[in-house]
């Protein structure tokens, strides 16, 4: 997204940090993805600038990451009011740009029950607007004390280029969320499957059963949970109650232990979560590729 509005997106380390942290790291991916994404969605020319630093001392110590931008910006009253679930800066604001308005309450409650915050450093008209992540600092078992971000980046790289499964088969996305869509059928495509994509779980499963009947049936269906007209709990259900066993991996934003239960009550045989981690998806996948799920044989069978 920022890419196609010719914006750069800079992230530094102000202070030293550990390369490894303790904390729920779905729910900071997701409080960070959105600070991120709003930071982009608001900014039509510049730049957006991810600050990291580390403040306080032991046990006190904070990890405070400073998302910038140099967008639209917010005047004293729109910034009173943007912490109140679904409200934006103003009905401008929502027919330009969409959304709900929930995404900042949400990372705020989210960051509340990981003993931080998440608030509004400044904002003005016109000037942009910074707003500030600060989670309790504590540093993983053995992890290191690095100073770059390029560091930590290339150390990642060299680690998951070791372990990147490869993908061979043929998967089925269903997805509604368009920078989704392409974002994961990027990272199932470059490990090697073929992806076709559905934007919902009824056109899905019209091209399940067009391709048993062309005799070249998906190895894998990754389906997102909530889609409309049909969900992903739909789908698999619907699957499984006509002997169909393709295997299912099932993807969620919610990351507690009885959304799981449900998907795999349902029918799933597995999940990963969103925001996507890329080797976790990618072992997932490989994990169930051409595998028979549900528990049983695959059957093409075509419903009536």
């Amino acid at each position: 997204r920022a890419a196609g509005k010719n914006l750069q997106v800079v992230t530094t380390l102000e202070t030293p940090v550990p390369d490894r942290v303790l904390c729920d790291p779905t729910r900071l991916r997701q409080i960070l993805m959105n600070l991120a994404g709003n930071a982009v969605k608001f900014t039509e020319a510049g730049l957006v600038r991810l600050r990291v630093r580390s403040e306080g001392f032991v046990p006190a110590c904070r990890l405070v990451v400073d998302v910038e931008d140099t967008g639209s910006g917010l005047s004293p009253e729109q910034a009173q009011r943007l912490f109140t679930p679904f409200t934006q800066g103003d009905g401008t604001v929502a027919r330009r740009h969409g959304g709900s308005g929930l995404g900042l309450t949400i990372c705020r409650r989210l960051a509340d029950l990981m003993g931080g915050s998440v608030s509004l450093v400044r904002s003005a008209p016109g000037e942009g607007s910074c707003f500030r992540l600060e989670l309790p600092l504590i540093a993983a078992p053995l992890a290191r004390l690095i100073s770059t971000i390029e560091r930590s980046q290339g150390s990642a790289a060299e680690s998951a280029q070791a372990t990147n499964p490869v993908l061979s088969g043929r998967i089925l996305l269903a997805e509604d969320g368009v920078d989704n869509q392409r974002l994961i059928a990027f990272h199932l495509r470059k490990a090697g499957a073929k992806v076709d994509v559905a934007a919902n779980g009824r056109i899905a499963l019209q091209m399940i059963d067009a391709s048993l009947e062309a005799g070249t049936p998906y190895d894998l269906l990754v389906t997102d949970i909530q889609m409309p007209d049909m969900d992903g709990y739909t789908l698999v259900r619907t699957l499984r109650r006509r002997g169909d066993s393709l295997a299912v991996v099932a993807l969620t934003a919610h990351a507690m232990a009885e959304d799981h239960q449900r998907c795999l009550e349902a029918g799933c045989d597995d999940y990963a979560t969103k925001p996507i981690d890329r080797p976790v998806l990618l072992r997932t996948c490989e994990r169930w590729m051409g595998k028979a799920g549900g528990g049983g044989a695959r059957v093409k069978a075509i419903a009536a």
